[in-house]
């Protein structure tokens, strides 16, 4: 991640699509195709290549965010899914909730 990037943002930022487009080189339409798949030529859509609430997020009725590590790791591993799945898990198990699940389940065991 950019230097001017680490002092702003956590492990996972999240940024709009501009931020996405400078640092990693992808164009805003390639991020839609992902997010919401490609339309066929018979009107049928592809199914989407990013999850909702995982590689973006949308803010009202017209923001897009993106989680800017998942994203750069997407690319990186484009042709080996497996591995971005490691990187879905890892950054899952970084959320404050999943810490808190832990520790209620913990609770829950020994009560």
């Amino acid at each position: 991640m950019p230097q001017s990037m680490e002092r702003r943002y956590s492990a996972y930022p999240i940024v709009p699509k501009t931020v996405i487009s400078r640092e990693l080189g992808i164009s805003g339409s390639t991020l839609k195709n992902w997010r919401l798949g490609r339309v066929n030529s018979d009107g049928t859509r592809t199914l989407p290549k990013l999850v909702e609430n995982i590689h973006w997020f949308a803010i009202g009725q017209r923001k897009i965010l993106y989680n800017f590590e998942l994203i750069r790791d997407y690319v990186h591993n484009i042709k080996q899914p497996q591995l971005h799945e490691r990187a879905i898990d890892a950054y899952l198990a970084s959320l404050p909730s999943s810490k808190a699940a832990e520790i209620y389940e913990g609770g829950r065991n020994h009560g």
